[in-house]
């Protein structure tokens, strides 16, 4: 689990990120993507959180029995690589678009279920962005 910042400061950072994209006509890009990631990994110990952590491992069994067999693959640890590569690969080209978003808010879900030393690695890099992210906008509404 991801417990940088409060539930609380990843609502707002996820309405900061609703209003820079829709209202803004998709202001500031790259920190709506980073607003995106710290929303989604703040709400992941909730209880909604835990529900769609629920339906990820879910998928993860179902779809895992298949790919485990043929490739030797967990499907949380492909769909946390494709989310990784389309964030990187987007911020880097800075060519924000939904599919960032998306990326973005998929990777903390996908990122609790991975095992081993690229799990705790993604967990500890997705923990120190939402955490100073979740700071900068939690910490003058007293949030974190």
């Amino acid at each position: 689990m991801i417990d940088a910042i409060s539930a609380g400061a990843g609502v707002v950072c996820l309405i900061a990120a609703g209003l820079l994209w829709i209202v803004g006509g998709r202001m500031l890009p790259r920190l709506t993507v980073l607003l995106v990631l710290a929303g989604t990994a703040a709400i992941t110990g909730t209880w909604f959180g835990q529900r769609v952590g629920g339906v990820v491992a879910w998928i993860d069994q179902t779809v895992g029995r298949l790919t485990g067999t043929l490739f030797d693959a967990r499907v949380a640890g492909l769909i946390a690589a494709v989310a990784a590569f389309v964030i990187i690969v987007h911020l880097w080209r800075r060519t924000v678009t939904v599919w960032t978003l998306v990326a973005a808010a998929v990777l903390p879900f996908a990122a609790r279920h991975l095992t081993g030393d690229l799990g705790e690695g993604m967990r500890a890099t997705l923990s120190a962005v939402s955490s100073a992210v979740g700071w900068i906008v939690g910490a003058p509404l007293g949030l974190t």
